[in-house]
């Protein structure tokens, strides 16, 4: 047990997949000059608790999640150039006998806010084709309290290195389809405060790919698969062998209603090699641009 409780002194965070989720179209460059803001809600559900790919317990932990992200897109250098900024609000709550007796039955706050800039290296939309990259610091502001295991702000700096590929390779009488892949790479400064004990994590890296579907301008669906390795985390000096190794898998929609892009997404994990596997994830995404 007591190998257990240090082997989860990590952030709500890092339940998920890669530390960026990145959803269909998210690499469509806009203009310059307009504005992009962007409501996410999401409910997920984790059940089950494994250690190298082997489940030990049925405990489950249920995540409630609504963010916020503004975009501004400029020219810079002559590139296409967007400013982003995301700021989150979660709840966690812990269900079963083993997470009950170490955690508060619920957990909230603000989660750490996040910068980041995204600029197009290539930006062709009569062929509907991108490519750009997003460096992203995550700044230390969230909600944390040394004396929990699991937290919603991190305590630590931690940076992100994305690039997005978007690839229009049909466009006929049937419709459009879309490749969109986006590797990621996140480096993790240490934690010096979690119950006394220092915690420091091995650079996480991420792949997501999509392969999106549009009959008509205002419809779409999509599927995606993600792959995350690495992340494994140091206590004290001693490695945990905790990497997640999780693959995930996503189906959804968009549609695009009075100004308003709706997606609707459904993700979970397809394995899992350490950690909470989600089970079921649901998310509602809102975007409005304004010139």
């Amino acid at each position: 047990m007591k190998r257990f409780f240090f082997l989860i002194l990590i952030s709500v965070s890092s339940m998920m997949g890669s530390v960026n989720d990145v959803f269909p179209t998210d690499y469509v460059a806009n203009k310059p000059g307009e504005s992009v803001a962007t409501l996410y809600f999401r409910e997920s559900d984790s059940n089950g608790y494994y250690k190298n790919g082997t489940k030990l317990m049925n405990d489950s932990i249920s995540l409630s999640t609504q963010a916020l992200r503004l975009a501004y897109t400029t020219k810079m250098l002559g590139y296409t150039t967007a400013l982003v900024g995301v700021g989150a609000y979660a709840k966690t709550a812990f269900e079963g006998p083993v997470v009950e007796a170490l955690y508060p039955k619920t957990i909230s706050g603000m989660a750490d806010v996040r910068l980041g800039i995204t600029t197009w290296l290539l930006n062709n939309p009569s062929k509907m084709e991108y490519f750009a990259i997003t460096p992203m610091l995550f700044i230390p502001t969230g909600e944390y309290d040394s004396s929990h295991a699991i937290n919603i702000g991190e305590n630590r700096f931690k940076a992100t290195l994305s690039a997005g590929y978007v690839n229009r390779f049909m466009n006929n009488e049937l419709g459009e389809l879309f490749l969109e892949l986006s590797p990621e790479l996140a480096v993790y400064g240490d934690n010096n405060d979690a119950k006394g004990k220092k915690i420091e994590q091995k650079p996480s890296y991420a792949l997501t790919g999509y392969l999106r579907y549009r009959p008509i301008p205002i419809i779409g669906v999509f599927t995606g698969y993600q792959i995350n390795r690495g992340s494994e985390s140091i206590i004290n000096g001693l490695e945990q062998n905790d990497d997640p190794r999780n693959t995930r898998l996503m189906l959804g929609g968009a549609v695009f209603l009075y100004g308003t892009q709706i997606i609707l997404r459904h993700a979970r994990d397809t394995s899992i090699h350490t950690g909470f596997k989600t089970s079921d994830e649901t998310t509602i995404r809102l975007q409005w641009v304004f010139k």
